[in-house]
């Protein structure tokens, strides 16, 4: 059995007004939204992604490179979510395979450290891990960077990857 609520009307107006006129009511200016975190994509900007330390074997930590694909399927995923007016900038100046290659080696030398991992680093495969899985690491990446650019193209990321996850999350 199920129970359809009651819609009153006149209480659902005065809820209207009143959160209307909340004091703790945020409005997103045009800087909080996702279009003004793309044109952080861009880690070519005076950033050097091959300043990360990838500590003591972190080069050699994994067997596979990151490949053209790998960047082609990242690419895809930022450009199905950007502003259409953003799209050649992504497109243009997503950083090299090689440099999101480092972003990954970068995440994986810091996560092999910690005491409690997730990723099973010999069995991982770049060219078989799900893009969204990709993408988070290549922000892992970033954001531990000591260059601010390459920080902010990882934060870029991670916008345009919540959007994706909730795209996933959505689907029937």
């Amino acid at each position: 059995m199920s129970v359809s609520p009651v819609v009153d009307d006149s209480k659902s107006f005065l809820v209207t007004e009143a959160f209307k006129k909340a004091t703790g009511r945020w409005t997103p200016a045009a800087r909080n939204l996702q279009a003004e975190a793309e044109k952080n994509l861009s880690a070519a900007r005076g950033a050097d992604i091959t300043i990360d330390s990838l500590g003591p074997g972190g080069s050699q930590m994994m067997s596979e490179g990151f490949t053209l694909s790998a960047r082609d399927r990242l690419l895809a995923m930022l450009v199905s979510a950007c502003d259409s007016g953003n799209m050649a900038h992504v497109v243009a100046s997503l950083p090299s395979y090689r440099g999101l290659g480092r972003l990954v080696k970068s995440f994986m030398a810091w996560h092999v450290n910690q005491e409690d991992t997730w990723i099973h680093i010999p069995t991982f495969s770049i060219t078989e891990v799900r893009v969204e899985l990709l993408a988070a690491i290549i922000v892992g990446g970033g954001v531990r960077s000591p260059s601010r650019a390459v920080q902010k193209f990882g934060l870029a990321v991670y916008e345009i990857l919540i959007l994706q996850l909730r795209k996933e999350v959505r689907k029937p």
